[in-house]
């Protein structure tokens, strides 16, 4: 479906700027002509009736066997000149033309003044759609006689067709419009719109654009800040408003890089420092006399202990700089499901050929690794396929394990979160693995999924830009 109203800001300016000002050109333009087409509606009628008097004069005086090849020298399409009688030579259609035609007449026997010329016959009509004009010059001079009508009450657009009566019985017809003589008015006000509206839109676009360029950088920062804390600042350029915003956003980041900073070392100066008292319980374990109390404990203290390392894990790398580098990301996986398979894991990958993207390859390792050994751990094994489109890269991972109920899939990234029982304590895990790979994957201004596959198991569907905004 075609959108009449554009999506964008800018489109939406250019869009009310071409049409206010081709609009209000187009009103002006039709004002200004309707001054000039009452004006040569009256100067026409006459010069017409002048011409035709003229003529007639001339006519009389000229031989008869020569008026033919005079008649054939003035005959124009916009005053034609034949002879034989008028056409259709009852005037008019209404009452007004009727009078019109009478007053032409007395016009033209006034100015004839000779007994050899005689105005036999004389049609004024109202001026309609079969004048020989272009579709759109006529829509245009239809509109501009509305114009006229509705500034000045009325508008004299007849057409003028008299016959006259020559000495020797020799009948000349004369007809024409004050209107078609001057045609041009109209193209010249319909080429004038054109104009207008072809620069009022390449001058909007190009103003528009300059001036929405600053919104652009903005949204443009605000994705690639999302994906990463340590992006530059955005650019304090551009007009006063532009620059506010900029400064603004420029301090949100700083507060926002700040908070996280802040976040990250006091979940790391807590994790560190509890690491004193599970070293004393787990000294004073060793006087517990039951054996079997004392084994429980020293369970509790080692859980701990790996919760406690696993977040001091997570808070260092969220900490970490690491930078972005082009990497071949078929062999990353490739190294990564060989490692696994040397060491015994059921995990196999599907050759792909060489895929490129920008990444943070440690990091973008980590993420990989904590989802396939989820796969393993709960899934019994791993198939890796990857997949490249124009825009994108798609990871997928499926096992066969029992998958995970709908609403629990997004549960599952939340930090510290297990299921039970099917995935339970003894496997070691902290819940922390796939929480980790979601922050590094969004991080990388991608997104990763779950969905239960009919067949049974579970696929984990990664998704990769091949282009990550870079501001």
């Amino acid at each position: 479906m075609i959108r009449l109203v554009p999506d964008s800001i800018a489109g939406r300016i250019i869009l009310t700027l071409f049409l206010g000002l081709t609009i209000s050109h187009f009103i002006s333009i039709m004002v200004f002509t309707s001054e000039k087409l009452e004006a040569i509606t009256l100067v026409g009628k006459d010069q017409i009736i002048e011409r035709i008097a003229e003529i007639s004069r001339h006519l009389a005086e000229i031989p008869k066997e020569y008026r033919g090849d005079v008649i054939a020298i003035i005959d124009t399409p916009l005053f034609r000149v034949s002879r034989g009688p008028l056409a259709g030579a009852a005037p008019g259609r209404d009452q007004g033309d009727v009078d019109e035609a009478e007053r032409i007449a007395a016009q033209l026997r006034a100015q004839t003044g000779k007994a050899a010329v005689e105005i036999s016959a004389v049609r004024s009509l109202r001026f309609h759609d079969d004048q020989g004009l272009t579709p759109l010059l006529r829509l245009m001079m239809l509109g501009q006689l509305q114009v006229v009508e509705w500034l000045h009450g009325h508008v004299d657009d007849r057409e003028i067709a008299a016959q006259v009566t020559l000495s020797g019985g020799d009948v000349i017809t004369f007809a024409s419009h004050p209107l078609r003589l001057h045609g041009s008015v109209i193209g010249h006000a319909t080429l004038s719109v054109l104009i207008m509206a072809a620069s009022t839109f390449l001058f909007s676009l190009i103003i528009v654009r300059y001036l929405t360029v600053p919104l652009t950088r903005v949204a443009r920062a605000a994705e690639r800040f999302g994906q990463d804390l340590s992006a530059p600042p955005l650019p304090e350029v551009g007009a006063a408003e532009a620059r506010a915003v900029a400064r603004a956003f420029n301090e949100m980041n700083r507060r926002i890089r700040q908070f996280v900073e802040d976040r990250t070392r006091m979940i790391a100066a807590i994790s560190h420092d509890l690491r004193t008292p599970i070293t004393l319980l787990r000294l004073r374990t060793e006087f517990i006399t039951d054996p079997d109390e004392r084994a429980r404990m020293r369970a509790t203290l080692a859980e701990m202990e790996g919760m406690i390392a696993a977040t001091l894990a997570f808070a260092r790398d969220d900490a970490a700089d690491e930078p972005r580098l082009r990497v071949d990301l078929a062999a990353l996986l490739s190294s990564i499901c060989y490692d696994m398979a040397d060491a015994g894991l059921p995990v196999r990958f599907e050759p792909e050929s060489k895929v490129s993207l920008e990444c943070r390859p440690g990091a973008l390792r980590r993420a990989l690794t904590n989802l396939l050994d989820n796969s393993v751990k709960y899934g019994g094994g791993a198939r890796v396929s990857l997949a490249e489109s124009e825009r994108e890269i798609r990871i997928l991972i499926d096992d066969d394990g029992p998958g995970i109920a709908e609403a629990e899939q997004e549960a599952v990234f939340r930090p510290f979160y297990r299921l039970e029982p099917s995935r339970n304590r003894e496997f070691g895990g902290v819940g922390l693995g796939l929480s980790v790979a979601r922050t590094i994957i969004h991080g990388h201004g991608g997104a990763i999924t779950l969905a239960n596959r009919p067949e049974g198991g579970l696929r984990v569907t990664l998704t990769l830009p091949l282009n990550p905004n870079t501001g």
